[in-house]
């Protein structure tokens, strides 16, 4: 391998941009607006059956469960009332609220709670089927305590529904079958289960079942919540890169400039990238894009560290930013790109994993990482030889 030769063709490559700084910048200009819009076009996988590769027997299970049972997602709510459940206010509330949940739920199909529950009783007459909880609810003690009675006459029933001490109880939504991700997908829609867990939130938390401390569950429940959770810490996570990022460039650069254009240059680069993604439909979720983001910035930061410390070194021996920023980048383009090239593999390594999400880390680090290069060679070159 020739060094001399390596460097040379980096000399060459750098001395053409800084020669045709318009045309570079417009050609930049270009491949970033084309890529940006493809940020529309991300959808953040939030389906558990999408971390298993095709073929998986984990969704072999899942298929032939819901060739038999349909959806295998389901809406929980549990309704809990220290004083007890049994009770004209708390049995109307429990009421209202299941009739809510199957009204309000996009996808709901039926229903099971203390008060929507078909009860069978045998008679003088033969069978009599009825609700434990009927449709006029008492108010006098005996007419509770018999619908206590009721609830309680069925072990096997009461054991599955009620707390022994009356106090607890669940309301279960049996969720119909979701559309294919491709027809959602092309209507620009929320996906199902981040759809049907938000609106499960939304009717819980409404005042008027307070005094229930209803709290819902179930895996679209669960799928909403760790989204949210997971852009709450995505927020705070990038202020925190952000700082440290300005302090390290800070230390080490001492100049605005040194601390700005790699901050910029690293959001543009992740921007783009994440802007290809888009385009090729690439699988991405939130924690795996947390992942990637910090990744990305602080193989950003390093690179820029290597190429500003080489470029004011120069820069101070004879004061020529454009001489200066052209030997910054013959001697530091080979490392910086060697560098990026073994991560690169390094990361791609991961598509040998049978996860879906690990397979998608490696993949999209790939991809920010070879933005960042981008940036860092091209881009980063015309900024500093400015002034």
């Amino acid at each position: 391998m020739n060094i001399e030769k390596i460097n040379s063709r980096f000399r060459a490559l750098t001395e053409w941009n800084l020669k045709h700084r318009l045309l570079t910048v417009l050609i930049f200009a270009a491949v970033f607006i084309v890529s940006a819009m493809g940020l529309k076009r991300i959808y953040f996988e939030t389906s558990w059956d999408s971390y298993f590769v095709e073929g998986d027997p984990m969704l072999a299970k899942t298929d032939d469960f819901k060739a038999t049972f349909g959806n295998d997602y389901y809406v929980s709510v549990l309704v809990k009332n220290g004083n007890g459940l049994f009770t004209k206010q708390n049995l109307e509330l429990i009421r209202e609220l299941s009739q809510n949940l199957m009204d309000s739920l996009s996808y709901s199909e039926s229903i099971t709670s203390l008060t929507d529950l078909e009860f069978m009783i045998g008679t003088d007459g033969g069978m009599e089927l009825g609700q434990i909880v009927p449709d006029t609810i008492p108010e006098d003690a005996a007419g509770l305590e018999a619908i206590r009675k009721r609830a309680y006459s069925k072990p096997e029933l009461a054991r599955r529904l009620i707390s022994k001490d009356g106090t607890m109880s669940w309301i279960m939504v049996k969720l119909r079958p979701f559309p294919e991700d491709s027809v959602w997908k092309a209507e620009g829609n929320e996906s199902p289960d981040m759809l049907t867990g938000r609106e499960a939130k939304q009717i819980c938390m409404q005042e008027k079942y307070a005094s229930l401390n209803p709290s819902p569950s179930g895996m679209p429940f669960m799928s909403y919540e760790k989204m949210q959770y997971i852009q709450g810490q995505m927020r705070m996570m990038s202020i925190i890169i952000l700082i440290v990022g300005i302090v390290i460039m800070t230390l080490v650069t001492r100049s605005l400039r040194g601390v700005v254009m790699p901050i910029i240059t690293t959001i543009m680069a992740i921007l783009m990238a994440f802007g290809w993604i888009g385009w090729a439909g690439l699988y991405i979720d939130q924690s795996a894009t947390l992942s990637v983001v910090v990744l990305c910035f602080a193989i950003s930061i390093a690179y820029n560290i290597h190429i500003y410390n080489y470029f004011r070194t120069q820069l101070f021996q004879h004061g020529d930013r454009r001489k200066a920023i052209v030997e910054a980048v013959t001697e530091t383009g080979w490392p910086v790109l060697f560098s990026g090239i073994t991560t690169i593999a390094a990361m791609l390594s991961f598509v040998a994993m049978k996860l879906v999400p690990m397979k998608a880390i490696g993949i999209n680090s790939s991809l920010c990482i070879l933005s960042v290069l981008l940036m860092c060679l091209i881009t980063t070159p015309l900024v500093y030889s400015i002034g």
